[in-house]
């Protein structure tokens, strides 16, 4: 976790794939993300768009 605010958690998710083929790894960091934003929303969770934050 990286930290906890009155807005909600910010996470960081550090992945390795183990390839040196571009396009395997790009197939499967866009599954990852597929799978993440399926979870979120399944639970009903919203992102922030980090435009929206206040410095």
């Amino acid at each position: 976790m990286k930290a906890c605010t009155y807005q909600g958690i910010e996470i960081n998710i550090l992945v390795y794939v183990k390839t040196t083929n571009f396009d395997v790894y790009l197939n499967e960091i866009n599954q990852l993300n597929l799978t993440i934003l399926s979870l979120l929303e399944k639970h009903q969770c919203q992102l922030q768009v980090v435009s929206d934050r206040v410095v």
